[in-house]
């Protein structure tokens, strides 16, 4: 304890402290999901400066802009309930399993849950990068 003024400062020893490695794979995540989104937002800067759906890029990348914690994820009975066969959507948000899916459609999403996953290839769904997604007609978004 040092006293100085009339205050009192307790000092602090530090010590070196050992990091587990789920913590470390964690913060990794991290950085992919943060990279993830970089990559999302230059894409669809670039795209909304085109012709082709120039507005709807537009509101994907202010949708972006918020942040993570103020995301809503999407769940898979959303997705059902809101797709037809056939149909091009863009999910700026992460897909969680939570329903079933009857039909076919082309999606790209920002994350996917492990179960969102199996159950959108179980359902013979296109999992697709946003590039590919940029140029294709009928572009639904799910919020």
């Amino acid at each position: 304890m040092v006293k100085r003024a009339g205050l009192r400062f307790q000092c602090l020893r530090t010590a070196r402290v050992r990091i587990p490695s789920s913590a470390k794979i964690q913060v990794m995540i991290m950085a992919t999901e943060k990279s993830n989104v970089k990559e999302w937002l230059e894409l669809t800067a670039t795209a909304s400066k085109g012709s082709h759906y120039a507005a709807l890029f537009k509101r994907i990348h202010r949708m972006l802009q918020t942040p993570s914690r103020e995301m809503a994820a999407v769940s898979t009975f959303k997705l059902n309930s809101s797709t037809r066969e056939g149909d091009n959507v863009i999910v700026p948000r992460k897909v969680l399993a939570s329903g079933r899916i009857n039909h076919k459609f082309n999606i790209a999403a920002l994350e996917y849950s492990s179960g969102a996953l199996k159950e959108l290839r179980g359902a013979g769904c296109n999992v697709v990068e946003i590039k590919e997604m940029i140029g294709k007609t009928k572009i639904s978004v799910i919020v």
